[in-house]
């Protein structure tokens, strides 16, 4: 996929649009108690964009939760469709990761070819999630 691609994103229920430009900064994994609440999952997986990369300008549904209880210490403000209730954006505590998003990857078409990069609080997996095959591990 070239960089300068735009690919659109979308909610569930179609309620919430947004674009992105290029591929993403960085693709994770994250195993901590949080993610997999709000995802509903054994681990989310997102991707992170810079703001001038992300047109939010479809995305007026949404709701939001400000997440205090992270591990790092700083909070979250997590995003979710108003409508459907999917897991939209979550935007980082702007002195922890100023200007940037992050995305669950599946929201994002074209996600499929995106390999992760990390995988953070990996001591917190699921016994039945293997080893993930990625360029590092790290822990935020």
């Amino acid at each position: 996929m070239s960089s300068s691609q735009t690919r659109e994103g979308t909610c569930l229920c179609e309620a919430n649009k947004f674009t992105v430009k290029g591929d993403p900064m960085s693709y994770f994994v994250c195993h901590c108690s949080n993610c997999k609440k709000q995802a509903g999952s054994a681990f989310t997986a997102c991707v992170v964009f810079k703001d001038e990369n992300i047109d939010l300008t479809g995305s007026q549904n949404m709701g939001q939760f400000a997440d205090s209880k992270t591990k790092s210490g700083s909070t979250m403000i997590r995003h979710f469709c108003n409508k459907c209730g999917s897991t939209m954006l979550a935007r980082p505590d702007q002195n922890h990761l100023p200007n940037n998003w992050i995305v669950p990857a599946s929201l994002i078409e074209g996600h499929e070819a995106w390999t992760p990069q990390k995988e953070f609080f990996s001591e917190n997996k699921c016994a039945f999630v293997k080893d993930l095959e990625i360029i590092s591990t790290d822990k935020a």
